[in-house]
């Protein structure tokens, strides 16, 4: 700091030396030299003043205490199915195994009460033969 201030107080005499000599002609140049060593000090303060980036950057991501409640979980809705998914799937039913049907045929044979809850239902690539309604997503009686 030492060797800033000598420059500040040189240019400081050397622009009040020129204001009362009238052929100086440098008083302008020395004059802008303090102002802009000024503004360069008031910047420093200004910024010391400041919290850090970071803090600031913190605060925002507080987190927010927020109150959650406990729900009972909900059934998953029954899939949506077309009329036009080509037939993949069997039932079996009693004795008899029936198909192939599509999903929403499935669906309307459940509505009707033609196939029941108890039936079960398999298609290419699965191992077993599963519970229809868990083809339905538990639902049943739709």
């Amino acid at each position: 700091m030492g060797g800033n201030t000598f420059w500040f107080l040189k240019d400081v005499f050397f622009a009040v030396l020129s204001y009362y000599v009238a052929e100086g002609g440098g008083g302008v140049a020395f004059g802008a030299h303090v102002g802009g060593f000024l503004a360069g000090m008031g910047l420093i303060g200004l910024h010391k003043l400041l919290p850090p980036k970071g803090q600031k950057e913190k605060a925002k991501r507080a987190p927010m205490r927020v109150n959650v409640r406990k729900v009972a979980p909900v059934a998953a809705p029954a899939p949506v199915a077309l009329e036009t998914e080509p037939p993949t799937l069997y039932v079996y039913q009693g004795e008899t195994q029936y198909g192939p049907y599509n999903l929403f045929q499935i669906q309307q044979m459940m509505a009707d009460g033609s196939v029941t809850p108890e039936a079960q239902y398999w298609s290419e690539g699965m191992t077993e033969w599963r519970n229809v309604t868990e083809l339905m997503g538990g639902v049943v009686g739709i």
